[in-house]
């Protein structure tokens, strides 16, 4: 299907198919009874790679928008979900990506930035750890997470503490 519409330097030929192709796609995946963070990725990275500059149909555009913002929710929830399950497990190197993820989607979420504190922290990555708990203490101070957060803090400077001592050979 393609559409012309007028521009300041003459006529612009518009090839809707790409996006009617995303958006069919969009519709299949939303009928999924259980779709995975994989194909959500994948619909999502197709819908990213569409060029809408030209797209003057206003309508469309609030419908790709709506879209694009689904899937990003979804993949914040499906990463987040997945990675909580291997937090508990203690499986902290795998649990890592997944709520990296949910934390790229879910910047506001204060369960999700404890939690990867608490991986970093667990991986012995101190660096990471102290800088999402410093995080969590800055930005989240009504979450039930906080008086957490600030005790781990503790424990992480203490830690960061007797490396650089270690290092230096003092004690």
């Amino acid at each position: 299907l393609e559409r012309i519409i007028r521009r300041e330097e003459g006529y612009t030929l518009i090839d809707y198919e790409p996006f009617l192709d995303v958006l069919l796609e969009y519709q299949e995946y939303s009928e999924r009874e259980k779709p995975t963070l994989e194909q959500t990725e994948q619909l999502l990275k197709k819908a990213k790679d569409l060029d809408m500059t030209d797209m003057t149909d206003l309508s469309a555009v609030a419908l790709f928008d709506d879209m694009v913002s689904i899937l990003e929710g979804r993949i914040g929830t499906l990463a987040w979900e997945e990675g909580l399950l291997l937090y508990g497990e203690g499986n902290y190197e795998a649990a890592l990506p997944m709520v990296k993820t949910a934390y790229q989607y879910m910047p506001n979420d204060p369960e999700v930035l404890y939690h990867l504190a608490r991986i970093y922290h667990n991986l012995n990555e101190l660096e990471q750890a102290k800088t999402c708990y410093e995080a969590l203490i800055a930005d989240h101070q009504e979450s039930d997470r906080c008086q957490e957060a600030e005790t781990y803090l503790g424990y992480v400077l203490e830690a960061l503490k007797e490396t650089s001592n270690t290092e230096t050979g003092t004690n």
